[in-house]
């Protein structure tokens, strides 16, 4: 059985939140939330939390937590918020906020 969840509109890029994503790809629940607790920056932060969510939902349906691990997770890219800076001579800067959409889905390890 799968469990799903989801984190839309995380601040951050996709490109700084993927560094993270590939620390925890493939590995145990329990585990990836131990490794998160050391990995530096916000994305760390963010993915913590989406993989508890995760946790919880599957703690709804009566799964074991120690079964579980992390089939997939990936990240895509959200809206950017565009504003502008002041720049020298009067010149406005661009300045793109950008955004990100989080999904993991958790497995259940089968017997071996």
């Amino acid at each position: 059985m799968d469990i799903k969840a989801y984190a839309k509109f995380v601040k951050g890029s996709d490109q700084k939140i993927k560094r993270v994503l590939d620390i925890v790809r493939r590995k145990g629940v329990e585990e990836s939330l131990a490794l998160l607790k050391f990995v530096p920056g916000v994305a760390a932060g963010q993915v913590y939390n989406l993989i508890n969510s995760a946790l919880a939902n599957a703690k709804q349906l009566n799964l074991n937590p120690g079964k579980l691990y992390i089939k997939e997770i990936f990240v895509n890219k959200g809206p950017m918020l565009k504003r502008f800076r002041a720049g020298s001579r009067g010149i406005a800067k661009p300045v793109r906020h950008r955004t990100s959409h989080l999904t993991v889905v958790l497995g259940e390890r089968g017997e071996i």
